[in-house]
């Protein structure tokens, strides 16, 4: 257990009445929950191509063999001639189609060419298992358009589909009209008649902005102190010596793990450890203590080992591209190799810029303004890299896990039909999205590099930083107030969700680019406004016009997150240990029947010591298929997808 038996009734209360604080104090609404980001995310992932390769030839409307239908999820549901339905979600087991591809049967067997790998079934089984999430309406056909020969979409009269680039998140930053934060909020809550709730109780302000910049609840001491300081400046003074601790980081640096999937474990059967991948979280860490300029952070993840005055750091940032899902036994290497490389693109443009881009791998976007070949026009840009087997490289104090290339000479990219790695049609060239300006790149290759990564990062931290720099302004905001301003924050596209207010979402992007892309900067901003102040007390005249909150006349509820209650009950009872950071990480203390029934029985889990296993939960070891139970019960991360 992490916690001194002598303390365990002083715990329980603390833990019982922290657990129906967490539950009462839920998000309030939002539009995406993480299952549902991680489902669809999912069924394009590995859902989408199987379904296009393998099933939709003789399963459309077009051609109804076996009167079954594969192209929508209705059609899965109503099934065909036989009179079942092909899947029953929630229950792979009794799902017709899954005993189809597993060949129990020798008269129903499909595909009927060739079975599938063994991971394929896997995949189908496991989005089944998920409840078959499905974009958009269950009569949504995901297979409506025809594609020309070189495997570019092709609307019904054969033209490639129109491409607007009007688009909100497409635009550059206006020039700022509003001489504050709280100038953009105000004038809408004078547009809507609300009035605006008071400045919450000084009690409250120092716990929420300890619990929002460092994790902890502050003492009773440090409570008092800041109730008796009636210096003007006092809550500044507080925030500034918040983002001074080393937990700031621990703190921060969590939210952005959540966002990148990290985790130290390869998943699927074998779920490998990543080796060295804990350098990654300490590099995360200490980047935000340092208050490192976020545009020097996208660059350094993006392309680090190319920079030359990137040293180790730059290094160790690009273990980004390894913290994902990894097959080290592969039905298909060539295929395992571009779910690889379309892992790096989803994950970096998701991460950075907002937009699923993975869509496109088997066809032009379905909502935003990227065709097929550009997807792989992007793609090329990551073409050369080298993420596994062999992707460690030497630092000063061991190895890192990190990434290579094959030299100077970039590697041929072409358009994949229908995104399957053994059909190449097109040769295409490294080209930036046109809906962002598009171009060519200018790559300084080294000897061991193509320098394109780095291009991109340039690019993406210049011509495209009107957007890089909304999406994780948001994403501050997010963390702030409990929801963004848009509250799909990896999904800035037509199927994601509009700001609440465009106007507020673009003064924060510019504030961050204009502050030297400091976030640091970003949190006293937003913090010394009103809005971050006020009383979260309901007002039933406000509430009728907007029970949201969009326009932000209180502030919002929200709960703790796992890590946070499991750091807060740790200090309350005067256990939580705070030297010995970084490196692996510990081991929390599990049930030897979950051990036994994990990836490798009995020897895949570790051993901490009471006094280690007290450490900051940011510290503990991540293995993707053992999750800890206490972090479980909380609504742990994701750590297959960008969140």
């Amino acid at each position: 257990m992490f916690v001194r038996k002598s303390n365990w009734t002083v715990l329980s209360v603390i833990y019982a009445c922290t657990v129906l604080v967490s539950l009462c104090f839920a998000f309030l609404d939002s539009s995406v929950s993480a299952a549902d980001a991680k489902g669809i995310s999912f069924f394009e992932q590995h859902i989408r191509p199987l379904l296009i390769d393998q099933c939709l030839e003789c399963h459309t409307s077009e051609k109804l063999k076996g009167g079954l239908r594969l192209d929508t999820l209705q059609g899965m549901l109503e099934g065909g001639d036989s009179g079942r339905a092909a899947i029953t979600p929630g229950d792979p087991k009794t799902s017709l189609m899954i005993k189809a591809v597993q060949y129990s049967n020798a008269e129903l067997q499909m595909p009927p060419k060739n079975k599938l790998g063994k991971r394929t079934i896997e995949h189908l089984r496991e989005w089944i298992a998920m409840g078959a999430p499905w974009p958009g309406e269950s009569s949504h056909s995901i297979d409506t358009t025809a594609r020309s020969q070189d495997g570019e979409e092709a609307n019904k009269e054969g033209h490639a589909p129109e491409i607007k680039q009007d688009y909100w998140a497409f635009q550059p930053l206006p020039d700022q009209h509003f001489a504050s934060l709280d100038e953009v909020i105000e004038s809408r809550l004078s547009e809507k008649q609300l009035t605006p709730n008071p400045e919450a109780s000084r009690r409250t302000l120092i716990r929420r902005a300890y619990f929002g910049l460092i994790g902890l609840p502050p003492t009773h001491a440090e409570v008092e102190s800041f109730e008796a300081d009636q210096r003007p400046d006092a809550f500044e003074q507080r925030v500034d010596h918040l983002l001074s601790m080393p937990g700031y980081g621990e703190r921060w640096g969590r939210h952005w793990l959540d966002v990148v999937r990290f985790a130290q474990s390869n998943g699927y059967e074998r779920d490998d450890e990543k080796q060295e991948a804990w350098r990654y979280r300490d590099y995360v860490i200490k980047s935000f203590n340092e208050d490192k300029p976020y545009d020097q952070f996208m660059q350094e993840q993006l392309a680090g080992d190319e920079m030359p005055h990137a040293g180790d750091e730059g290094i160790v940032a690009t273990g980004f591209y390894r913290l994902g899902v990894y097959d080290d036994e592969p039905d298909d290497k060539r295929a395992a190799e571009f779910d690889g490389l379309d892992d790096m693109l989803r994950t970096s443009s998701e991460t950075f810029l907002g937009v699923t881009a993975g869509c496109a791998r088997c066809h032009d976007h379905m909502f935003d303004p990227i065709p097929q070949k550009e997807y792989y026009e992007m793609l090329s840009f990551f073409r050369s890299a080298k993420p596994y087997p062999d992707g460690f490289l030497e630092i000063a104090d061991g190895k890192a896990m990190a990434i290579t290339e094959h030299g100077p000479d970039p590697l041929d990219t072409f358009i994949m039909v229908r995104g399957n790695a053994g059909r190449p049609s097109t040769k295409v060239e490294p080209r930036f999205p046109t809906f962002l300006g598009g171009g060519k790149p200018s790559p300084v290759p080294t000897e061991q590099s193509t320098g394109l990564r780095r291009s991109f990062a340039k690019w993406i931290s210049s011509d495209a930083s009107s957007l890089a720099a909304r999406v994780m302004a948001n994403r501050v905001w997010h963390y702030h107030f409990g929801k963004g301003i848009v509250t799909t924050p990896n999904d800035f596209g037509r199927a994601g969700e509009p700001p609440s207010d465009i106007r507020l979402l673009n003064w924060l992007a510019r504030e961050l680019i204009q502050g030297g892309w400091s976030i640091k900067h970003l949190h006293r901003v937003i913090m010394q406004s009103k809005a971050w102040k006020r009383s979260s007390t309901s007002n039933p005249a406000n509430e009728t016009t907007d029970p949201d909150n969009r326009f932000l006349w209180r502030q919002n509820l929200r709960r703790l997150e796992a890590e946070t209650i499991r750091d807060a009950m740790l200090k309350v009872a005067g256990n939580l240990n705070r030297g010995g950071r970084g490196g692996r990480g510990f081991f929390p203390a599990l049930n030897g029947e979950v051990v036994a029934g994990g990836s490798r029985p009995g020897r895949g889990w570790g051993w901490s010591s009471e006094q280690e296993q007290n450490q900051r939960s940011i510290y503990a070891f991540v293995k993707r298929t053992m999750v800890y139970p206490f972090f479980e019960i909380f609504d742990y991360t994701n750590t297959e997808s960008a969140l």
